[in-house]
């Protein structure tokens, strides 16, 4: 849990609790970056993430990920518990995400939506570790993420210039409790 970050002053009145960049960011966060489809925020519910299961490709970093997701798919179609709790002897098994709870193959590679609170503190980002810093992170969403057949549809692609790009870095900053970062001095 998180609180009093430059964001929440900012958002409870304080104007000047984000410098100018972390506002374009901010704007950029909620409008053309799409990032709020996944990291969602309102009064009600703070924490910058919907909560759900997604598949934003990274597992496909893994190198034998499409032939992983095949045997997976082709077991889910068995429905069995027992053919499923096969895959725990696969190299990469992790990499299927929410299809190891759940046996759906719409889940193979997805991977619930972090908060985002206090995110400049937790590197290096995504499951497996894969980005070492936030700059690396939204380059991978400025791209798409990676291809495979079961990424979430809302991923595409965002057309965001290198400016842009720091603007939102500076805005994702700006997510970090002046608590937790004290903390993190310590």
């Amino acid at each position: 849990m998180s609180a009093n970050s430059r964001l929440d002053r900012f958002l409870a009145g304080d104007r000047k609790a984000l410098s100018d960049r972390a506002q374009l960011g901010f704007n950029l966060f909620r409008t053309k970056g799409r990032c709020t489809i996944c990291h969602n925020l309102n009064q009600s519910f703070p924490f910058l993430t919907d909560g759900n299961y997604r598949n934003t490709g990274v597992a496909a970093n893994f190198a034998d990920f499409e032939a992983l997701s095949r045997l997976a798919t082709a077991l889910s179609l068995e429905s069995s518990r027992a053919t499923i709790s096969a895959l725990v002897e696969q190299k990469g098994k992790d990499e299927l995400g929410r299809f190891l709870v759940t046996g759906n193959a719409l889940d193979i590679g997805a991977f619930r939506t972090p908060s985002l609170r206090n995110i400049e503190l937790t590197a290096p980002y995504f499951h497996d570790g894969s980005a070492a810093t936030l700059a690396d992170v939204v380059r991978y969403y400025v791209r798409g993420g990676n291809a495979n057949p079961g990424r979430d549809w809302e991923l595409q692609p965002v057309d965001l210039s290198e400016s842009e790009q720091q603007d939102l870095i500076e805005f994702l900053k700006s997510l970090t409790s002046d608590d937790a970062r004290q903390a993190g001095k310590n």
